[in-house]
């Protein structure tokens, strides 16, 4: 989930939900 995240934000598409999940679980791995 991690990395479809991140290859939506590489290929500009992530949205402002995907971009807080994102954000969740790098906090998670802090």
């Amino acid at each position: 989930e991690v990395i479809d995240a991140t290859m939506k934000m590489v290929n500009g598409n992530l949205g402002v939900r995907d971009s807080r999940r994102l954000t969740n679980v790098l906090t998670l791995f802090q």
